[in-house]
């Protein structure tokens, strides 16, 4: 994927969302996307997935504008986990299913398993089989969370998006999750939208936003050499998790 854009605008805004950036993911990498709050980083995949549509922004997707396929095309290509999990009054195995709803059973469990939530959902008294409430309102925030991650893997998507997907999760288990996902050999491409930069060590490429715009790019390692905002929020944070552990 290769971004070329001149500047966005969400309409109606004064200030722009996002300066001149180029930016090229490739295909099998697990990225990192981090920056401060409202440095534009959920506001790319807005425009990757055509939420928005603007002249200065251009995305090719293998060679070829992204505008030149159909929305369903394009969305079909990225399996997005947002913030906020959704899930509907449906047993377990049909919230996962959603996105696929003749997968089997082994399919099902083996994307929990990836996601870590299958051991959670074979301690209810009706596994897989539970019926969830309206929103899931009978599993905490990281269950929801694990879930929607899980029919986000089982979708036969090129493209895994996460914006910060991982938020209700402890440490341990986003760690778990994304060692499953890059050891899996799925040969998925990964994007990570994040605030917690302490996973971010394991990524090939670690993109920082900056008012709209990228000020640091690299493996964890150059960005920890360069000693710059990455550098320093990682050994702050790093450091918070030494003192409260």
């Amino acid at each position: 994927m290769d971004f070329d854009i001149k500047s966005f605008t969400y309409p109606g805004a004064d200030k722009a969302a996002l300066g001149q950036l180029a930016l090229t993911l490739t295909k099998g990498q697990f990225v990192g996307i981090c920056g401060r709050t409202g440095s534009g980083k959920s506001t790319l995949l807005r425009l990757l997935l055509r939420q928005y549509d603007d002249a200065a922004v251009s995305i090719q997707l293998n060679g070829v504008d992204h505008q030149q396929f159909s929305l369903d095309q394009l969305r079909s290509r990225f399996a997005l986990v947002a913030q906020e999990p959704f899930l509907f009054s449906a047993t377990i195995a049909q919230n996962i299913a959603f996105g696929k709803p003749l997968a089997s059973r082994a399919e099902i469990e083996q994307v929990a398993r990836l996601a870590c939530v299958h051991d959670d959902i074979v301690q209810f008294q009706d596994g897989y089989e539970t019926m969830l409430g309206e929103k899931g309102v009978n599993l905490s925030g990281g269950q929801k969370q694990r879930l929607t991650i899980a029919r986000a893997l089982l979708l036969d998507a090129d493209v895994l998006l996460f914006d910060d997907a991982f938020c209700s999760l402890d440490m341990q288990t986003e760690a778990r999750i994304l060692d499953n996902l890059i050891t899996s050999g799925q040969q998925k491409t990964i994007v990570l939208i994040t605030q917690r930069l302490t996973n971010l060590n394991k990524a090939d490429q670690i993109v920082v936003l900056d008012q709209g715009r990228i000020s640091e790019s690299g493996a964890h390692r150059e960005l920890i050499a360069g000693n710059g905002w990455y550098a320093r929020i990682f050994k702050r944070q790093s450091l918070e998790i030494k003192t409260s552990g």
